[in-house]
């Protein structure tokens, strides 16, 4: 008799582990795909997808590798965003100066032809 309540104790335990787990399932992958339906609709679909993960990463391994790289991918795709935008304001930067060189050059002329 001693015995029995570990054990039940043991299956209660566990018991609420599994209802755990697959409450934050149900809810995470609801998350997930009001996400990917938020991709093609109007609203932040790549956010709540990543919270999907978030939610499913709290209890699920592949959530939390998926989760990682998804974030991986975006600070990647953020550097290359940003490395575009810093060349093409430098060509601006350039063109412009080429342009103020070239009305400098015309001015010479000028005063040169006086």
């Amino acid at each position: 008799m001693g015995g029995t309540p570990r054990r039940k104790k043991g299956f209660v335990f566990r018991t609420y582990r599994q209802a755990k787990k697959v409450v934050i399932l149900v809810i995470g992958a609801s998350v997930v795909m009001i996400g990917a339906a938020l991709l093609v609709l109007p609203g932040p679909g790549v956010l709540t997808i990543a919270l999907g993960l978030a939610i499913l990463a709290t209890e699920f391994v592949w959530a939390r590798r998926l989760l990682r790289r998804m974030k991986r991918e975006a600070a990647d795709m953020a550097r290359r965003v940003s490395g575009a935008m810093r060349s093409d304001d430098s060509d601006e930067h350039s063109s412009e100066n080429s342009g103020d060189a070239r009305e400098r050059d015309e001015q010479q002329k000028k005063i040169n032809r006086r």
